[in-house]
């Protein structure tokens, strides 16, 4: 399996190798800060509010479209082409960070502000796996 869209460099992001890996399984996860109990998005090494340690923790897959926007011009990337109209949106976790990502299984009109979603896990390529979101 073979995509032609930009894809993350999983060799260059060693600390988030574990959110990879999960979404590789099926499954969503967030860092927690061991010191102040923040929980963040996207991966860092340390905890973006204090700087102490964090640990993974399996986030519920369930949020709310905090912003989005409705693609309908194709990028000049010729592997989005086919696929306008499309959904990219910020979802804000149950834990608290927000993602960014695409909504997905839903008419793009139908997306709007506080849309309750849930995570589900698109395989773009051999290695990678990306969540997206589908309204519930």
């Amino acid at each position: 399996m073979t995509d032609s869209r930009p894809l993350p460099s999983l060799a260059e992001a060693s600390y988030a190798r574990e959110f990879w890996d999960a979404a590789n399984e099926g499954r969503l996860v967030v860092q927690r800060c061991e010191a102040c109990t923040t929980t963040q998005y996207f991966p860092r090494p340390r905890c973006g509010a204090c700087g102490g340690s964090v640990d993974w923790v399996e986030a519920s897959g369930l949020g709310t479209v905090y912003s989005h926007a409705v693609i309908r011009r194709p990028v000049s990337n010729p592997a989005f082409r086919d696929e306008v109209p499309y959904v990219t949106a910020y979802v804000e976790l149950e834990e608290g960070p927000r993602l960014f990502t695409r909504i997905v299984e839903c008419e793009p009109e139908t997306v709007e502000r506080g849309l309750p979603v849930s995570v589900t896990f698109e395989r773009v390529s051999e290695s990678v796996v990306l969540p997206t979101f589908e309204p519930r």
